[in-house]
Protein backbone atom coordinates (compact mmCIF):
# COMPACT_ATOMS: atom_id res chain seq x y z
CA UNK A 1 0.00 0.00 0.00
CA UNK A 2 1.33 3.49 -0.85
CA UNK A 3 0.95 6.86 1.33
CA UNK A 4 0.92 10.22 0.43
CA UNK A 5 0.35 12.73 2.73
CA UNK A 6 -1.74 16.08 1.40
CA UNK A 7 -2.06 18.93 3.34
CA UNK A 8 -2.27 17.03 6.89
CA UNK A 9 -4.27 14.16 5.67
CA UNK A 10 -2.66 10.96 4.64
CA UNK A 11 -4.20 8.67 1.54
CA UNK A 12 -3.72 5.44 1.24
CA UNK A 13 -4.39 3.45 -2.29
CA UNK A 14 -4.12 0.25 -2.17
CA UNK A 15 -6.26 -2.46 -4.44
CA UNK A 16 -9.15 -2.72 -2.45
CA UNK A 17 -11.66 -0.29 -1.18
CA UNK A 18 -9.81 2.13 1.58
CA UNK A 19 -11.41 5.05 2.95
CA UNK A 20 -9.66 8.09 2.48
CA UNK A 21 -8.46 10.68 5.50
CA UNK A 22 -12.32 12.69 4.08
CA UNK A 23 -13.92 11.03 7.58
CA UNK A 24 -11.54 9.90 9.86
CA UNK A 25 -9.83 6.58 10.60
CA UNK A 26 -13.14 5.23 12.90
CA UNK A 27 -15.33 6.40 8.90
CA UNK A 28 -17.69 3.72 7.72
CA UNK A 29 -19.46 4.19 4.89
CA UNK A 30 -23.26 3.69 4.96
CA UNK A 31 -24.76 0.78 2.93
CA UNK A 32 -28.30 1.07 3.58
CA UNK A 33 -28.28 4.06 0.88
CA UNK A 34 -27.25 4.02 -2.41
CA UNK A 35 -23.39 5.31 -3.10
CA UNK A 36 -22.10 7.07 -6.21
CA UNK A 37 -18.54 6.55 -8.35
CA UNK A 38 -17.64 9.29 -9.92
CA UNK A 39 -15.24 8.17 -12.50
CA UNK A 40 -12.88 10.75 -14.31
CA UNK A 41 -10.43 9.24 -16.69
CA UNK A 42 -9.06 9.43 -19.89
CA UNK A 43 -9.13 6.57 -22.37
CA UNK A 44 -6.73 3.99 -19.99
CA UNK A 45 -10.04 3.84 -17.42
CA UNK A 46 -12.70 3.63 -20.63
CA UNK A 47 -15.28 0.59 -19.95
CA UNK A 48 -13.98 -0.02 -16.58
CA UNK A 49 -16.34 2.22 -13.93
CA UNK A 50 -19.51 -0.08 -14.65
CA UNK A 51 -17.88 -2.94 -13.91
CA UNK A 52 -16.09 -1.72 -10.77
CA UNK A 53 -19.24 -0.46 -9.64
CA UNK A 54 -20.78 -4.10 -10.29
CA UNK A 55 -17.78 -5.42 -8.12
CA UNK A 56 -18.59 -3.40 -5.24
CA UNK A 57 -22.38 -3.96 -5.28
CA UNK A 58 -21.47 -7.44 -5.12
CA UNK A 59 -18.47 -7.26 -2.50
CA UNK A 60 -20.63 -4.35 -0.11
CA UNK A 61 -23.88 -5.50 -0.87
CA UNK A 62 -25.00 -1.75 -1.74
CA UNK A 63 -26.35 0.03 -5.41
CA UNK A 64 -23.11 1.86 -6.80
CA UNK A 65 -25.10 4.72 -9.28
CA UNK A 66 -21.83 5.27 -11.66
CA UNK A 67 -21.17 9.05 -12.66
CA UNK A 68 -18.74 8.01 -15.89
CA UNK A 69 -16.46 11.11 -17.17
CA UNK A 70 -13.92 9.35 -19.71
CA UNK A 71 -12.55 11.75 -21.95
CA UNK A 72 -10.03 10.29 -24.42
CA UNK A 73 -6.75 11.59 -24.46
CA UNK A 74 -7.64 13.61 -21.28
CA UNK A 75 -4.33 15.31 -19.20
CA UNK A 76 -4.68 14.98 -15.39
CA UNK A 77 -4.22 18.54 -14.94
CA UNK A 78 -7.45 18.79 -17.78
CA UNK A 79 -8.77 16.70 -15.15
CA UNK A 80 -8.06 19.23 -12.44
CA UNK A 81 -9.24 22.24 -13.74
CA UNK A 82 -12.55 20.33 -14.86
CA UNK A 83 -13.21 19.91 -10.82
CA UNK A 84 -12.44 23.70 -10.44
CA UNK A 85 -14.67 24.96 -13.03
CA UNK A 86 -17.56 22.64 -13.86
CA UNK A 87 -20.03 22.98 -11.01
CA UNK A 88 -22.15 19.87 -12.33
CA UNK A 89 -19.15 17.85 -11.97
CA UNK A 90 -18.23 19.14 -8.29
CA UNK A 91 -21.90 18.61 -7.16
CA UNK A 92 -21.17 14.99 -8.33
CA UNK A 93 -18.31 14.87 -6.53
CA UNK A 94 -19.91 16.56 -3.15
CA UNK A 95 -22.27 13.68 -3.39
CA UNK A 96 -20.16 10.70 -4.14
CA UNK A 97 -19.02 8.29 -1.88
CA UNK A 98 -16.44 6.76 -4.11
CA UNK A 99 -14.39 9.06 -6.29
CA UNK A 100 -11.73 7.76 -9.32
CA UNK A 101 -9.32 10.58 -10.92
CA UNK A 102 -6.27 9.38 -13.75
CA UNK A 103 -5.05 11.44 -16.17
CA UNK A 104 -2.41 11.26 -18.29
CA UNK A 105 0.96 13.20 -17.68
CA UNK A 106 0.48 15.28 -21.02
CA UNK A 107 0.91 18.87 -19.82
CA UNK A 108 2.48 17.82 -16.98
CA UNK A 109 5.81 16.10 -17.87
CA UNK A 110 8.50 16.63 -20.22
CA UNK A 111 8.02 16.88 -23.80
CA UNK A 112 9.58 13.78 -25.73
CA UNK A 113 8.64 11.26 -23.00
CA UNK A 114 6.10 10.80 -25.75
CA UNK A 115 9.15 9.36 -27.57
CA UNK A 116 7.98 6.17 -25.05
CA UNK A 117 4.79 5.95 -25.83
CA UNK A 118 4.91 4.80 -29.09
CA UNK A 119 4.16 1.19 -30.00
CA UNK A 120 6.32 0.92 -32.93
CA UNK A 121 9.27 -1.47 -32.92
CA UNK A 122 11.22 0.99 -35.42
CA UNK A 123 14.64 2.88 -34.03
CA UNK A 124 14.61 6.46 -32.80
CA UNK A 125 16.22 8.31 -30.62
CA UNK A 126 15.82 7.64 -27.25
CA UNK A 127 14.06 10.51 -24.73
CA UNK A 128 16.24 12.24 -22.24
CA UNK A 129 16.20 10.28 -18.68
CA UNK A 130 14.17 12.08 -16.19
CA UNK A 131 14.15 12.21 -12.26
CA UNK A 132 10.79 12.56 -10.35
CA UNK A 133 11.38 16.37 -9.78
CA UNK A 134 10.88 16.39 -13.79
CA UNK A 135 7.36 14.78 -13.34
CA UNK A 136 6.00 17.43 -10.64
CA UNK A 137 3.94 19.35 -12.23
CA UNK A 138 1.84 15.57 -12.27
CA UNK A 139 2.11 15.53 -8.92
CA UNK A 140 0.91 19.18 -8.13
CA UNK A 141 -2.02 18.40 -10.05
CA UNK A 142 -2.84 15.02 -8.50
CA UNK A 143 -2.73 16.54 -4.71
CA UNK A 144 -4.75 19.45 -6.41
CA UNK A 145 -7.74 17.09 -6.93
CA UNK A 146 -6.90 15.28 -3.84
CA UNK A 147 -7.72 18.87 -2.00
CA UNK A 148 -10.50 19.05 -3.94
CA UNK A 149 -12.39 16.62 -3.21
CA UNK A 150 -11.65 16.90 0.45
CA UNK A 151 -13.02 20.62 0.19
CA UNK A 152 -15.82 18.93 -1.14
CA UNK A 153 -16.45 15.86 0.62
CA UNK A 154 -16.39 18.19 3.98
CA UNK A 155 -15.22 15.38 6.25
CA UNK A 156 -18.25 12.47 4.95
CA UNK A 157 -16.27 9.23 4.75
CA UNK A 158 -14.86 8.67 1.43
CA UNK A 159 -13.01 5.98 -1.08
CA UNK A 160 -10.48 7.85 -3.37
CA UNK A 161 -9.11 5.61 -6.21
CA UNK A 162 -6.09 6.14 -8.02
CA UNK A 163 -4.44 4.34 -11.38
CA UNK A 164 -1.32 3.94 -13.21
CA UNK A 165 -0.42 3.84 -16.91
CA UNK A 166 0.65 0.31 -17.82
CA UNK A 167 3.60 0.26 -20.18
CA UNK A 168 2.54 -2.61 -23.15
CA UNK A 169 5.09 -1.82 -25.54
CA UNK A 170 8.32 -2.78 -23.90
CA UNK A 171 8.96 -5.55 -26.50
CA UNK A 172 8.63 -2.38 -29.00
CA UNK A 173 10.85 -0.32 -27.15
CA UNK A 174 13.41 -2.87 -26.77
CA UNK A 175 13.54 -3.66 -30.73
CA UNK A 176 13.76 0.16 -31.19
CA UNK A 177 16.89 0.44 -29.18
CA UNK A 178 15.07 3.07 -26.72
CA UNK A 179 14.14 0.26 -24.03
CA UNK A 180 16.35 1.13 -21.10
CA UNK A 181 16.11 4.76 -21.53
CA UNK A 182 12.37 4.52 -21.70
CA UNK A 183 12.22 2.54 -18.69
CA UNK A 184 13.72 4.73 -16.52
CA UNK A 185 11.62 7.00 -17.87
CA UNK A 186 8.22 4.76 -16.92
CA UNK A 187 9.99 4.22 -13.67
Amino acid sequence: MRRWTVGSTVVSLAAVLVLSGCGGSDAQLDTSEPWDLVWISDSMGGGVAQRWADRIEESEGVEVRVHNHVIGGLPLVKARDMLVEQTALRDEVADAEIIVAYGSAKDASPEDTGTCHQASPTPRDPPNVYTPADFAPYGDALRDIYDIVFELRAGQPTVIRAFDQFNGMIADLREAGIGAECQATWD
